[in-house]
């Protein structure tokens, strides 16, 4: 059986020892302070140690009063979240496709061709419809190597205003007028050409780039400002003597073309074009000059640069130039894109040209301009004569052929194709298609 646990002696002797004490302490101050004090009751404190002990077994808790609690308001900083840096905003750019083509020359055999004796009137229309569809890109850009009259007379400088409407149909929305005898009939030829085009809804550039202000004419498309600026290396004796009067047409100084290519920054051209009229008929080959030309248009600005006044088709090649800062700034260069129609039958590189595709885009954070893709199409410019007449015809040279054409015919456009790609093979140009 268990033992009922009670009070230890211990605890006893301590509360009696305790008692005695108070006791003794309250008859001292009874003695000291005489009447003054409470009287001393024993009994009082003996039943207050009594109840004191019959607690020793229990916690007290004594609440403690109100106005001793004291509130504390303490403000916690927001837990620290790990730094997350900043996006960056990706920059938009603004897509811009262009075509260029070489020289449509239509010069008197063509012209002849198209001729109508019983209506006198020339549908130069047909020539170009059937390669029309190649051209298709924002801005559509050709050489038109001829001064424009508002008759039906035409040599090899001058032509019919009826060119016009082929140059339509084609598709091209400029022509480049900047060529070796375009003031062959002073400004009022020039002007009588620039009349005749818009008449049929074709602009033209590399001429009067300027407008009565001073600034310059941009083509716009998808928010892309695009400056044509035209120049030329070489002219005939009459159109030389006039352009020294005159600031329609520009011959080529590296200073003059820097200080165009910074105005035309300055007033918001997001893609700089440069047209030159270089080099002569007969030649082949990329001379040292040409070279030094494109790479001065470079590095003063140019983005694309488009040179014309050579039959042959040239390479087309990435051109690198150093800035004044040090930085390596880079422009494509066709030096020349041949006759995209042209008569003469004397040598395989008079009779194909190719039309070059460009896919640009421009940064809206920097201005920085991407060349996303390069491409070109082939072309051949056909003659053969139906019912006794002679016909031109510019066709796309893929590797097909028109049903009527000659065994002989298909294999000298097969050989003007290998010509074409030869020449392209060095550039970063990829043939349409592949």
């Amino acid at each position: 059986m268990r033992k009922k646990k009670g009070v230890s002696f211990g605890t006893v002797l301590m509360v009696f020892l305790s008692v005695a004490v108070l006791l003794g302490s309250a008859w001292a101050l009874q003695k000291m302070g005489g009447d003054e004090l409470e009287q001393f009751d024993p009994g009082k404190l003996i039943s207050a140690m009594h109840g004191s002990l019959a607690a020793t077994d229990a916690p007290i808790h004594t609440p403690l009063p109100q106005n001793t609690i004291k509130t504390t308001l303490v403000t916690l900083a927001p837990t620290q979240q790990p730094s997350v840096p900043a996006a960056t905003a990706e920059p938009v750019y603004h897509t811009v496709t262009l075509t260029l083509g070489g020289q449509l020359a239509f010069r008197s055999d063509v012209s002849d061709s198209v001729y109508d004796p019983q209506t006198g009137n020339l549908d130069y229309v047909p020539v170009v419809q059937e390669i029309a569809h190649q051209v298709y890109s924002d801005l559509n850009v050709c050489t038109l190597p001829h001064i424009l009259t508002s008759d039906l007379q035409y040599a090899d400088v001058t032509a019919t205003h009826k060119v016009a409407d082929a140059v339509k149909a084609l598709g091209m929305d400029r022509v480049l007028l900047n060529h070796g005898n375009v003031l062959d009939k002073g400004e009022a030829g020039l002007g009588d050409t620039i009349s005749l085009l818009e008449e049929k809804g074709v602009g033209y550039a590399g001429v009067r780039d300027t407008d009565v202000d001073g600034k310059l004419r941009f083509f716009t498309v998808n928010d892309v400002n695009i400056a044509l600026l035209g120049y030329v290396c070489q002219t005939s004796t009459k159109t030389s003597e006039a352009a020294a009067a005159s600031e329609s047409l520009v011959m080529y100084d590296a200073a003059r073309a820097a200080g165009d290519i910074a105005s035309a920054r300055m007033q918001g051209a997001d893609v700089v074009l440069v047209s030159v009229w270089w080099g002569s008929a007969e030649q082949n080959e990329i001379t040292d000059y040409q070279r030094d030309v494109a790479r001065e248009l470079c590095q003063a600005g140019a983005d694309v640069i488009l040179g014309a006044g050579t039959d042959a088709v040239l390479p087309v090649e990435w051109v690198d130039a150093v800035q004044p800062n040090g930085q390596v700034r880079r422009a494509l260069c066709a030096y020349s894109l041949g006759l995209l129609l042209g008569e003469s039958r004397d040598t395989r590189s008079q009779v194909c040209s190719a039309l070059v595709h460009l896919r640009l885009s421009v940064s809206s954070q920097d201005g920085s301009i991407r060349f996303d893709s390069v491409s070109y199409t082939p072309t051949y410019t056909w003659k053969q004569e139906v019912g006794g007449k002679v016909q031109f015809r510019i066709l796309p040279n893929l590797g097909t052929f028109p049903a009527e054409m000659s065994q002989r015919q298909q294999e000298i456009m097969g050989r003007a194709l290998t010509l074409i790609d030869q020449v392209m093979s060095s550039g970063p140009a990829v043939k349409r298609g592949q």
